[in-house]
């Protein structure tokens, strides 16, 4: 009866610590694919968008009144203080159609930005950083056209085409939570076998 209980609580503690990771995992998945939400929102959304739409009328908009004309004297104009930097007039969109169409793949995307932006200092920001916001783009884009990017996204950037023309047939599918269902009902199982065996040999 002892062995029995003990099968118990060892079979309960089991699949409560399967469980504990299984979430925090799938708490981690869901922090990398933020993790290029929040570096462009952070470096890159104030010239092109809060949704990559790029400098338009309404974006500026939505802007402190007095922060509304980038270009005026000894802002971003050329008269602008020794610590600022010249503001393009124009700034592209980088989400929608015909957007990022210099572009073949993922990894030119990513070298691209890691060379030239952010606009006031290129390459300031970390290898990480660059492929965090390239990611996004990517998935952004790919989102666009009802698509789901390539499962190599996250090894190989150059393998992930920016302008795909159908389906691709290997999507990014969270592996963990996968392991989960096929893993807890065998810990469950197990559990109940030996309970089931000490049972019988007792």
């Amino acid at each position: 009866m002892k062995e029995f209980i003990l099968l118990r609580h060892i079979s309960l503690v089991l699949v409560i610590a399967f469980g504990l990771v299984l979430v925090l995992s799938g708490s981690a998945l869901a922090a990398d694919s933020n993790q290029g939400a929040k570096v462009y929102r952070q470096w890159c959304g104030t010239c092109h968008g809060d949704r990559g739409q790029g400098l338009t009328e309404e974006w500026r908009a939505t802007w402190p009144k007095s922060k509304q004309n980038c270009w005026q004297s000894k802002c971003h104009a050329a008269n602008h203080p020794p610590e600022g930097f010249i503001f393009p007039k124009e700034v592209p969109a980088v989400v929608g159609p015909d957007t990022l169409a210099k572009f073949g793949t993922a990894q030119d995307l990513y070298a691209y930005i890691r060379a030239t932006m952010p606009i006031w200092n290129p390459n300031m920001l970390s290898d990480d950083q660059y492929r965090a916001i390239a990611i996004f783009l990517v998935e952004a884009n790919y989102s666009e056209r009802g698509l789901s990017p390539p499962a190599s996204l996250d090894q190989d950037l150059a393998s992930v085409p920016l302008h795909p023309t159908a389906e691709p047939v290997a999507t990014r599918v969270p592996i963990l939570p996968w392991i989960g269902l096929v893993a807890l009902p065998l810990l469950i199982g197990l559990g109940v076998g030996i309970w089931l065996w000490r049972r019988s040999a007792s």
